[in-house]
């Protein structure tokens, strides 16, 4: 009941916040979309999934999160999506001085305090699946994914960080959570092929962590290859999808 029916004028704002900027143009405004990487994360994990993948891998994933190999790429590929939500926020999004300065223009508000980058945009995805996914997911599949968006960076969280990330958040203007709920919307309509009921009870939390960080973390690695998925600002969502699978094809078909 929490994720709306999608405003298009929300969808416009998120396709302004930035997740990648132009390492070759450092100085220009050039930027790739958060949702756009989580959109191409979540593809390169779908392809590595799916019945055309290897069959053994999908096995073992599946049989880590206890789920079925036949239609685990249904589901899985929304969760990995959502391992960068957390870029949705004032504390990412005012971390570059450049892009910053674009979205106050655009009429984005950060709200009357600096962020410093703090809470860290890890923290505010796992604190985004451990409260507003919290009558979603089974309890146990919601620690797991909530784990993981601290450990494909190589850390993990302990409970403190998460209460000063949600004691931080309150400072956040209401904007940022709207637009967080929002992202997640369109990233289910493009990957949640299946029932929520439908997804698994995890039994075993520290064998399903290792195997979905590490296939986040090789997904998130793909789809940072700036000469396969290109920064593409201006671009709808629609045909921001056909653009990264068609990305995705090629890099497969040269490799």
């Amino acid at each position: 009941g929490i994720i709306p029916m999608m405003d298009q004028s929300l969808t416009d704002k998120i396709l302004l916040l930035w997740g990648k900027t132009d390492r070759k143009q450092p100085d220009s405004n050039r930027y790739h979309p958060a949702v756009f990487h989580m959109i191409d994360v979540a593809m390169v994990s779908k392809e590595l999934l799916t019945l055309n993948g290897t069959p053994r891998y999908r096995q073992i994933i599946a049989r880590n999160l206890e789920g079925n190999p036949a239609d685990i790429d249904q589901w899985l590929p929304w969760l990995i999506a959502l391992h960068d939500i957390g870029k949705i926020s004032a504390a990412f999004q005012s971390n570059h001085t450049r892009q910053a300065a674009r979205l106050l223009s655009q009429g984005f508000s950060f709200g009357d305090r600096s962020w410093d980058n703090n809470p860290y945009h890890a923290h505010i995805s796992a604190v985004y699946i451990q409260d507003l996914l919290s009558e979603a997911l089974q309890k146990n599949l919601q620690q797991v994914v909530a784990e993981m968006c601290m450990a494909h960076h190589g850390r993990f969280t302990a409970a403190e960080e998460y209460r000063e990330a949600r004691r931080r958040l309150r400072k956040e203007p209401s904007e940022w959570s709207i637009l967080r709920i929002s992202c997640d919307a369109i990233l289910r309509g493009i990957f949640l092929k299946s029932p929520i009921s439908y997804l698994p009870e995890v039994s075993h939390i520290s064998g399903a962590l290792v195997s979905l960080t590490g296939l986040t973390v090789f997904s998130d690695w793909l789809a940072s290859d700036e000469e396969i998925f290109t920064t593409q600002p201006s671009t709808g969502i629609d045909e921001y999808v056909q653009i990264s699978i068609r990305a995705l094809e090629c890099d497969l078909e040269k490799g």
